[in-house]
């Protein structure tokens, strides 16, 4: 479990949703009797996919799929930050959108709120990385009950959480 609370001050997280492909139909599926117990989302498709895109288009800061407390059961949001991954940039979200459709199918997209793409020098992804995300071990990290930029957070999964490395400069 990971607390940090304090975090009021800071600006809210910026939202940039993206339509992916299906919307939301039907009732909401109950686990085994709590929504901690909800997960449709393969985290194994979604860290092959994350390496399969970064391996195509760089690097990302963080990619994170939190649950708010706020949230109705299973409505996770992808959290990331990338520098090819600009706001604005339509053409590199529709690629990242088709790809993550295609890696966690139809129940996992269904489980996703939202993607939050962020900027790697707002105070959100501070936060998340102070957390001790898996940088490039390979590993998951599951965190629970924190707050990041006013927002409650019951439950999160860092897939990456590390700042890129600058590229070696030659000096000649």
């Amino acid at each position: 479990m990971v607390s940090r609370r304090g975090l009021d001050a800071q600006p809210p997280l910026r939202r940039h949703r993206v339509d992916i492909g299906w919307g939301r139909h039907g009732d909401a599926q109950f686990g085994e009797g709590s929504a901690e117990s909800a997960m449709n989302i393969d985290l194994e498709k979604l860290r092959k996919f994350m390496e399969d895109i970064a391996s195509k288009r760089g690097p990302f800061t963080l990619f994170a799929l939190l649950l708010r407390d706020d949230a109705l059961v299973d409505e996770w949001d992808l959290v990331v930050s990338a520098p090819w991954l600009k706001v604005g940039d339509l053409k590199a979200l529709k690629v990242f959108a088709k790809g993550l459709s295609a890696a966690i199918g139809e129940e996992g997209v269904l489980s996703l709120s939202h993607i939050a793409r962020l900027k790697a020098d707002e105070p959100a992804v501070d936060t998340i990385l102070a957390l001790g995300g898996s940088g490039g071990s390979g590993e998951t990290v599951e965190v629970r009950d924190f707050d990041v930029a006013g927002l409650n957070i019951r439950r999160g999964y860092i897939l990456h959480a590390e700042r890129p490395q600058p590229e070696p400069s030659t000096v000649a």
